[in-house]
């Protein structure tokens, strides 16, 4: 991938490369809930649905980068 210096003023920027969503069947909140249970409610922005834990903000905001979910995998 290549981006315009413009996009990375400090010669480079880290991403962690993961999906917003996970491909589990049951609710992110629920396995959360049973398998970190002290971490329930401690999640900044909260977990919907098959949300992932780990933000992709970063990517959306300066790589323009979104999600394409392949309906094969489903």
């Amino acid at each position: 991938m290549t981006v315009g210096e413009d996009q990375f003023p400090k010669g480079h920027e880290t991403f962690f490369i993961v999906a917003p969503t996970t491909m589990q069947q049951r609710l992110t909140s629920e396995l959360l809930e049973e398998k970190f249970p002290e971490l329930v409610g401690k999640v900044k922005g909260g977990v919907e649905g098959n949300g992932g834990l780990i933000s992709t903000l970063k990517a959306k905001r300066m790589l323009d980068w979104e999600e394409v979910i392949d309906n094969r995998m489903k």
